[in-house]
């Protein structure tokens, strides 16, 4: 999406790019990122090192106190620019190009940024009082507007907008969105000093926008220093900088406070007509802009809920705003909100918008995902279903934790919450599947894909107990968890999470180019992570195929072909002749095979890939050229294999091989690697 971006400003091998600070501020090695492609031979012959660590819980530990994941030691002295104490933007020689994919991705900037608003910009970063952080050198106004439109390139690309572009101008613009703005579309560019540039300006955002609302307590009710705040916490929660996330993983409390008291989840505060047939001509631009103003701010409100469910699914933290509490209309459709004017606008709103109260609240979608279709019209119905699926894997990640205590029980109180929790974790995963045949068939989406397989994944695997097995809080937790989950490896509800696994690997293969990235990076590394333990403890405990009641509800099958093992066994083999079990292809259609290995066992799962220049790859990736080979299957026998797939997943993701990408994709890869290594 980003290709034609051309943002060459600084010499990235000037002297005073001190890699060696960004190193120790990251955690990361910043040099041969993507590192050797991978071929599709047996994996090379490990050192010394390597073979006496191999399985060790302790060596997997040390790998993981160089990810986001394991908390945060703040050393002494350590402040807010630690590792990033300058803006230091000064152009190289060559001059700085324009942006030549602003006209292929269609993004229209009313009012561009001018000296005026690049001068606000720079008074909001040096009124900071802090002899720590320093301006060496500030962007031109031509880089700042380059990543203004990078941002609304990014913005287009995702389902929950919530900045309406048509209405936006730069002159009328608050200098913190602004900056949240541009700092939003600088850790987007695939250029390694821009993104460090982005993470400064985050920096000054953060400590700026706290000081607006200490300042005017006002700005607590205004949309703009809300979406700056927004801002604020979505490129610190996936910047995959320990300090960064840990504040804004903590700071979703305060946004949802405000948003609250702003009466912005109330249903009578977007309680107005659109518009009234007698008066379309009628201020028909104020209108529309005040209208915008509205949908902006019911945006918003999804947007803040979307964050903080994907917070809480990839931290493993309980959100903070429940899905009951979304008391409000249904966006309006992408066609209203997308149209280019208030002439246009007015052309699409139909007469039966004017009806108050006509459109249904997101709580009755949530309650029946039908509903959508009595107002195909008057709903964004692809946003629509966004929401779904977050509330539902809320209602999954409260589910885990009624199963945590559920653990602890003894006697005839486990077995009573034994059975609830599985009953409630049929009827979820029957709602899940419902919703995602249904918004497969309305609103398709690889974001929708991806999440209903991620959370229909983690309804059956606990995937805070899979990052503790592999690593996360140390030598001690790895090995008090190895018996639950080599238990767990052997039932029915083992082979739905890999067979979901599977799917996220296949779907992220399916996100455009440089865009499988915050969340959704982090999905894949959960996906990876869940076939890697399977793969660990299945190869080396118990490998009977004995028949297993299925946790997963039968209804989510078909079961019009099922049998006893008797008679399948009678059916495919003699008395004399041994068993041939299927290939099972977890990332793959769901097929007949697929069905017997979840109800029954049978099978081997494992995984495709295709071969190219003896690197791993498919059709249609970014790094594909030409025609691929047939697909090529691998058992799960090789635990090191999910690993490996899962990186070139994001390899293949990038435009270019030498693309810089974001510091949590690059953490991730590097977590990949060296749990890889010592598989």
């Amino acid at each position: 999406m980003l290709s034609d971006f051309s943002l060459p400003f600084a010499d990235l091998n000037s002297p005073a790019f001190d890699v060696g600070v960004i190193c120790d501020m990251f955690e990361i090695d910043i040099a041969g990122y993507w590192g050797a492609q991978v071929t599709t031979d047996t994996a090379q012959p490990m050192s010394q090192a390597n073979i006496r660590f191999r399985g060790d819980p302790s060596a997997r530990s040390e790998a993981f106190k160089r990810s986001p994941w394991v908390h945060w030691q703040p050393a002494k002295l350590h402040h807010a620019f630690t590792g990033q104490e300058t803006i230091d933007a000064t152009p190289t020689d060559a001059a700085e190009s324009p942006l030549s994919a602003q006209s292929v991705l269609s993004c229209t900037i009313h009012d561009a940024l001018d000296e005026r608003g690049r001068d606000q910009i720079l008074q909001v970063v040096t009124s900071l009082k802090d002899d720590r952080f320093s301006v060496l050198s500030f962007p031109s106004l031509e880089l700042l507007n380059n990543l203004v439109t990078a941002f609304f390139a990014q913005e287009n690309a995702t389902i929950a907008t919530s900045i309406h572009q048509p209405t936006f101008s730069c002159q009328d613009t608050r200098p913190e969105l602004l900056l949240g703005m541009i700092a939003a579309g600088a850790v987007a560019v695939s250029e390694r000093r821009i993104q460090m540039m982005g993470l400064v300006m985050h920096e000054v955002l953060r400590l700026a926008i706290t000081e607006l609302f200490e300042y005017d307590n006002s700005a607590t009710r205004d949309l703009q220093a809300l979406q700056a705040f927004v801002s604020v916490l979505e490129i610190g929660a996936w910047s995959g900088v320990k300090r960064k996330t840990e504040i804004a993983c903590g700071f979703i409390q305060p946004t949802a406070t405000m948003l609250r008291q702003s009466g912005a989840f109330s249903q009578s505060f977007f309680d107005e007509p659109v518009l009234t047939p007698e008066r379309r001509a009628e201020d028909l631009e104020r209108r529309w802009k005040k209208w915008a103003a509205k949908e902006s701010l019911k945006r918003l409100v999804i947007r803040a809920f979307v964050y903080d469910s994907q917070v809480a699914m990839g931290y493993f933290q309980s959100p903070v705003i429940s899905f009951a509490q979304l008391r409000i209309p249904v966006p309006a459709p992408a066609a209203w909100w997308l149209a280019e004017d208030s002439v246009r606008w007015s052309e699409r709103v139909p007469a039966s918008a004017d009806n108050v109260g006509a459109s249904p609240l997101i709580t009755d979608v949530l309650t029946d995902l039908t509903t959508l279709d009595k107002y195909s019209d008057q709903a964004d119905i692809q946003l629509c279903c966004f929401v779904v699926v977050h509330a539902l894997a809320n209602q999954v990640g409260e589910l885990r934790q009624h199963m945590m205590l559920a653990a602890t029980a003894t006697g005839p109180k486990q077995r009573g919450l034994d059975a609830w929790w599985i009953s409630r974790q049929r009827e979820l995963y029957e709602d899940l599947t419902i919703a995602r045949m249904y918004c497969a068939r309305r609103a398709p989406h690889h974001e929708l894909g991806l999440l209903f397989e991620y959370v229909m994944m983690s309804l059956y695997v606990s995937l805070d107990d899979i990052q503790r097995y592999a690593g996360k809080d140390g030598e001690g937790e790895a090995r008090r968890l190895t018996p639950t989950l080599t238990e767990w490896s052997q039932t029915a509800a083992a082979r739905t999470a890999i067979w979901h696994a599977g799917q996220v690997f296949r779907i992220a293969r399916c996100f455009p180019p440089s865009t499988l990235r915050n969340f959704y990076a982090i999905g894949v590394y959960h996906a990876a992570l869940t076939l890697w333990v399977y793969s660990s403890l299945r190869n080396g405990g118990r490998t009977s195929d004995v028949f297993t009641p299925p946790v997963a509800p039968f209804a989510a099958f078909d079961t019009s072909a099922s049998h006893s093992r008797n008679s399948i066994n009678g059916a495919s083999r003699s008395n004399d002749s041994p068993l041939i079990l299927p290939a099972v292809k977890l990332d793959q259609e769901e097929n007949e095979d697929v069905r017997a290995f979840l109800l029954l066992g049978l099978g081997t799962p494992g995984l495709c890939y295709f071969v190219q220049e003896g690197k791993f790859t498919w059709p249609g990736s970014s790094q594909a050229h030409g025609s691929p080979s047939l697909p090529q299957f691998r058992s799960l026998n090789s635990s090191a294999f999910p690993m490996e797939l899962a990186r070139d997943i994001f390899r293949n993701n990038a435009l270019f091989a030498d693309e810089s990408s974001s510091f949590l994709v690059q953490n991730l890869f590097g977590l990949l690697g060296d749990l890889e290594s010592l598989s």
